[in-house]
């Protein structure tokens, strides 16, 4: 600062001074360390949240530990615990694990299930840290139709339930050679006409019945059902919850299933449907056939059959090849 004294006045000359070439880094340091608490706290917030994602969609805490089934059938629960296992072992959005509780699809889950199963009531709850329950209530078992190439289980009303498991398979005792069921012969056998007066109906049992050795359960625990193809087209594929016969039908097989070994001493192998579901064929031990109706009362046609065994065929049952029972006061049979 320099003083120049000029008349009775004094001015004061102070020199500019110049910016040195560090001044403007040092204020830019300087709004970069006032910014800095801001800067941590976000890095800070997004790091706990990539670790929060972790430790939720990815680690060990929080995977299904635990898979628990109700109400269900050993064969049931096998296939349940097998879909919901390929579930827990995919990946959701092609990056998260399913294994997850907060990733696993358990709409999807029970839809898959749904399309395997034909069942009465399915509910699936998660329960934290790492439980999965399924709760279902599934239909009896009550028959088993074989079609080209798979097993399906059918109920009493002839629903598809669901396909049969490979241990269910190997438990059948008696399967035919080649997929397929005999035709329905041509007329032309013997025939032997039937009074009215002389046919008993109820459930009472008629005494030629009672005449023959008892004989074992039937070798598959369920009636086996072969499935009959047309000649011009494959039959349509079955899937869970589809009719594949009527009630009515299956109200007959499983009675001819569980009395026929009485009526005739010899086991029941399997039965055919023909496509009009009024025939229903029974191959018999032996390799011989009884032709039963839908359309007439199994009492019915069973007292026939125990009549035309005891009257007309007796000791020739080894040379039987079949026994017609559909035609109202008349059955027909045929030796071989």
């Amino acid at each position: 600062m320099k003083r120049v004294r000029h008349g009775n006045f004094t001015y004061r000359y102070v020199r500019p001074q110049h910016k040195r070439n560090g001044d403007g880094f040092r204020q830019a340091a300087g709004r970069l360390y006032s910014g800095r608490p801001k800067f941590l706290v976000l890095a800070a917030v997004l790091a706990a949240a990539a670790v929060a994602a972790w430790y939720l969609l990815w680690s060990p805490a929080f995977s299904v530990k635990e898979v628990i089934v109700k109400g269900a059938s050993s064969e049931t629960e096998q296939i349940i615990r097998s879909l919901i296992d390929k579930r827990l072992g995919s990946r959701r959005l092609l990056l998260l694990p399913q294994r997850g509780m907060f990733v696993f699809d358990r709409s999807a889950a029970i839809k898959e299930i749904g399309k395997n199963l034909f069942l009465d009531e399915l509910k699936m709850t998660q329960k934290l840290p790492g439980q999965l329950t399924v709760e279902i209530r599934e239909r009896s078992l009550r028959a088993v139709l074989l079609t080209e190439k798979r097993f399906w289980g059918l109920d009493e009303s002839g629903l598809v339930l669901r396909e049969l498991t490979a241990r269910e398979i190997e438990a059948l005792g008696d399967l035919p050679p080649n997929i397929g069921s005999a035709s329905v012969p041509e007329l032309g056998a013997e025939a032997m006409d039937v009074p009215p007066a002389e046919i008993k109906t109820g459930r009472k049992e008629p005494a030629a019945a009672a005449a023959l050795e008892p004989v074992k359960d039937n070798a598959n625990k369920f009636p086996l059902i072969i499935e009959a193809a047309a000649a011009d087209r494959p039959p349509p594929e079955k899937r869970p919850g589809d009719q594949a016969f009527s009630q009515t039908t299956m109200a007959l097989i499983l009675q001819a299933n569980a009395r026929l070994p009485d009526l005739t001493g010899t086991r029941v192998r399997w039965f055919g449907v023909r496509d009009t579901a009024e025939t229903v064929e029974t191959t018999m031990d032996g390799d011989w056939m009884v032709y039963l109706t839908t359309l007439l009362p199994f009492d019915t046609q069973g007292s026939r059959l125990a009549l035309v065994l005891k009257e007309r065929i007796g000791a020739k049952k080894k040379d039987l090849e079949y026994v017609d029972l559909r035609y109202n006061e008349r059955i027909f049979f045929r030796f071989k």
